[in-house]
């Protein structure tokens, strides 16, 4: 390759060319399915995004007595897609259209919570993931067939898997579409292989894409991530597909410990991530903490993001302290309170606990004995001002604003901290907001 080369960027299984674009998933035949009688019709299944993202069957032909029943009667008929059992058919780029013969015609379907398609059993080489509403992150240069160029690849590998995330063509205009209006878009596409060449399962795949999405979950403190996995066999045929609605929320682009110029730090973590995930334990510490974060840093309301990150924080210092450091028996801990036990979990943890000096406001809080207190006890006040309604009148708000940022700030160091992450990351507690500035950690 010349010094202006790249390597090709993965090619996606499924696109759309702009925000909210429904994806035909299948288009072919389906069938009514009813207790006496069967009937086969041209149908298919679409992820629709808006207003939030669900996966439909769709079917439509000549009115029947049947077709009635699956529309208004009280008979239990099932909408079944006829898929192919071996190979998964390529995105459509039709939409599912109306009747022809509004008189004599009739279009109707259902929700589809989960489906799979082709063949489950056939052992994988490698499979793809699709990311919708995943931000741009600097990495290594891919190229497109147009010839222009990205610096967007992330490389990711940790328990014995490589995921490779490339953005698509088009990313750059569908984040700045999505940046003005919201909703939902594929950004990015994944390719998963494992790392020593070996073949693996659809189920394994399946698992992956779990973990996975709570890995970005964790890395954008937002709900997006991987959804329609694909799995493919050695000579490069689609052999197994899973659909199902996406947890993806309306993008947003907010504020996160990984700056968008350092997204080496994300490629650093995983494997740490990946090793705490395969225990059950501590997946289910990982998957209710980083939801609780991804409300914490990013709140629909301030008093929320208080609230949730106490939650996180207190459920947190359990599991620290006495399930992965023994400092504490469990009665022990539940004779101390939660400011107690957080500001013990962040002390052993080396996170500073006195109120940092750019929040003035909070830092005038006080025990009900009117004593100074620190960042942990004065969250804790104001979660329980929030919680028994007693905050009463204010000249300011400013206090209630500190606590969200310094609850957030303590959210995510403890999650990155409990993962084992040693690096730099982008510090609430920075007055410089440009992009690029980052910090290391406390407890280095």
């Amino acid at each position: 390759m010349t010094p202006f080369s790249a390597p090709p960027a993965i090619e996606p299984f499924y696109s759309t060319a702009k925000p909210n674009q429904p994806i035909v998933l299948f288009r072919g035949r389906v069938d009514l399915v009813g207790t006496a009688s069967t009937e086969r019709h041209r149908g298919g299944i679409v992820l629709d995004w808006l207003p939030s993202p669900t996966l439909r069957t769709w079917v439509r032909g000549e009115t029947s007595n049947l077709s009635l029943h699956t529309i208004m009667g009280p008979e239990e008929v099932d909408i079944t897609p006829q898929t192919p059992r071996r190979t998964v058919q390529r995105q459509s780029k039709t939409t599912r259209g109306g009747p022809r013969n509004v008189g004599t015609s009739f279009e109707t379907g259902s929700h589809l919570l989960d489906y799979q398609c082709g063949d489950s059993a056939v052992p994988l080489s490698h499979g793809l993931m699709h990311l919708a509403n995943f931000p741009r992150l600097r990495g290594r240069r891919v190229g497109f067939p147009d010839g222009s160029v990205d610096p967007g690849r992330l490389v990711f590998e940790g328990g014995g898997w490589t995921i490779v995330v490339d953005p698509v063509r088009n990313s750059g205009d569908l984040e700045k579409l999505l940046k003005e209006d919201g909703g939902f878009a594929l950004t990015h596409t994944a390719k998963v292989e494992r790392t020593s060449g070996a073949t693996f399962t659809s189920a394994e795949l399946h698992e992956l894409t779990e973990m996975f999405t709570f890995f970005c979950w964790l890395c954008t403190e937002a709900r997006c991530g991987p959804i329609l996995p694909i799995g493919f066999d050695d000579q490069g045929q689609a052999r197994w597909a899973r659909w199902r609605p996406t947890r993806t929320e309306s993008f947003t682009d907010a504020r996160t410990w990984l700056d968008h110029l350092h997204a080496g730090e994300a490629e650093t973590l995983f494997p740490m991530f990946v090793a705490r995930f395969a225990d059950p334990y501590w997946r289910q510490v990982l998957t209710h903490a980083i939801a609780y974060l991804v409300e914490a840093g990013r709140p629909n309301t301030v008093e929320r993001a208080i609230i949730m990150a106490q939650v996180l924080l207190e459920a947190m210092s359990y599991s620290w302290l006495v399930e992965e450091r023994k400092l504490r028996t469990h009665d022990a801990f539940e004779a101390h309170n939660a400011a107690e036990n957080i500001r013990a979990m962040l002390l052993d943890m080396k996170v500073p606990v006195a109120i940092p000096k750019n929040f003035p406001a909070l830092a005038t809080t006080r025990s009900k004995k009117g004593a100074p207190v620190d960042g942990p006890q004065a969250l804790v006040l104001k979660r329980n001002e929030i919680i028994h309604r007693r905050l009463g009148p204010v000249s300011t708000y400013d206090p209630i604003i500190d606590a969200w940022q310094l609850g957030a700030w303590y959210s995510e160091l403890a999650v990155l901290r409990l993962c084992g992450f040693n690096g730099h990351y982008r510090s609430r507690l920075n007055d410089n907001v440009w992009v690029g500035v980052v910090d290391p950690v406390p407890w280095r």
